[in-house]
């Protein structure tokens, strides 16, 4: 590639006014400022969406560690010898 193919062309024509710059200027900042307001809202509702996740996988641990309990107190009632009715009253003697 030559210098003189990288080179831009020159400017044709009048220069753009200032006050034609200026707002061009503005146009492109209001134009940022509505995509950046749109981004904003978009991640506010993705992180609420997350948080609402976060709630309901929350709700559900507490859930499986209550489950747990349980079934671990029922693991230990089943292996615990309990004693029969004729056990419990064999050292009774009725008059």
């Amino acid at each position: 590639m030559s210098n003189q193919e990288s080179q831009p062309e020159p400017f044709r024509g009048d220069p753009p006014s200032t006050d034609d710059l200026l707002e061009n200027l503005e146009q492109c900042q209001a134009k940022i400022d509505e995509c950046y307001q749109i981004y904003l809202h978009n991640e506010k509702k993705k992180s609420a969406e997350l948080e609402k996740k976060l709630a309901e996988a929350l709700k559900m641990i507490k859930k499986l560690e209550a489950l747990k309990i349980v079934m671990e107190h029922n693991h230990e009632q089943a292996i615990t010898p309990q004693s029969t009715p004729a056990e419990s009253t064999a050292g009774n003697i009725c008059p």
